[in-house]
């Protein structure tokens, strides 16, 4: 059975981590130039489908891939799921419009990644890459988590994910020379969720995962820190949404 590190958080994860914007898949076809509607689409990985139901929503023809079995038995999109990896997508040369991840591309080998996308989108196909980074990291609560997550001897990020909260991923897109353009568009927008949603959102995050036994710990200091900054026991969250589009000739 293929197996992942959010296994155990699989439900979690779809009532908890947050979706994209409208504006954003507004944007994904503007920059794609292409309508979704219709649009074959193979989604890498997918999870539980956040971005797979919004994307069905809008008319896409969507092959949802994941590692994770258990992800997949979560998802809201069942019918178009299968188990795979992102270095050999279930699609043939050539047959696809988009390949995209949705805060999943820093759990794929960015080289191999590019190549199997380009390897199955059609000429003039688009690699859409996206995910929601949170607007809050001058705020003391949201340094104090992260702040913990590391005292406790766990480093937050993925595999490879080189240095993927920081660096230009659009000219890591272009000097592969796979695509005749990349372009960019961001979109800010705000949440409010209850305090015991934000700690069970956070127990889906892969380092907090990782805590292991350190767990409940953390997750009390976290209570009592988001309490006192927010008093009325709603969190508010603010995000930014990247996405990066490139688009092959």
């Amino acid at each position: 059975m293929t197996r992942s590190v959010f296994d155990p958080a699989a439900a979690a994860y779809d009532q908890l981590r947050p979706a994209y914007p409208a504006e954003m898949y507004d944007a994904l076809e503007r920059l794609s130039e292409m309508s979704l509607r219709g649009a074959r689409v193979v989604e890498g990985g997918a999870g539980t489908g956040i971005a797979t139901e919004a994307l069905a929503a809008r008319g896409a023809r969507v092959l949802a891939v994941d590692v994770s079995l258990a992800m997949l038995r979560h998802h809201r999109v069942p019918a178009s799921a299968v188990v795979g990896r992102a270095e050999r997508l279930p699609a043939r040369d050539g047959s696809v419009d988009l390949v995209c991840y949705a805060t999943s591309w820093h759990w794929v080998p960015f080289d191999q990644g590019v190549a199997e996308a380009v390897r199955v989108l059609r000429p003039g196909g688009s690699l859409a890459l996206w995910w929601n980074k949170s607007a809050d990291r001058d705020q003391t609560w949201w340094r104090s988590c992260w702040a913990s997550v590391c005292r406790r001897g766990v480093a937050p990020g993925a595999p490879y994910a080189r240095d993927y909260e920081v660096h230009d991923l659009d000219e890591d897109l272009r000097r592969t020379g796979a695509f005749t353009d990349v372009v960019r568009h961001e979109t800010r927008w705000e949440r409010s969720v209850p305090v015991a949603d934000r700690l069970a959102e956070l127990a889906t995050h892969s380092a907090v995962i990782a805590l292991g036994e350190q767990l409940d710990d953390f997750l009390a200091e976290q209570r009592a820190t988001l309490t006192a900054a927010f008093p009325d026991g709603m969190v508010r969250e603010r995000y930014l949404t990247h996405l990066h589009v490139g688009r092959t000739g």
